[in-house]
């Protein structure tokens, strides 16, 4: 999930390999999808990091 929202923000900007900026996008994305969520009573969206590289995965420094 994490991975394909990358590719998507990398295709729109041009098209190359999604960036570890490109990542981060995609969890805060994320993680402002789940407060709305939260807000309105809903479960929130569970992160699925497969095929994330594991240097760009959350909570790697």
């Amino acid at each position: 999930m994490i991975s394909e929202t990358a590719e998507t923000y990398a295709y729109h900007r041009d098209g190359n390999k999604p960036t570890k900026a490109d990542y981060e996008k995609a969890y805060v994305f994320f993680d402002n999808n789940n407060a709305k969520r939260r807000a309105m009573g809903l479960k929130e969206i569970a992160l699925n990091e497969t095929g994330v590289p594991k240097s760009f995965r959350r909570g790697v420094k």
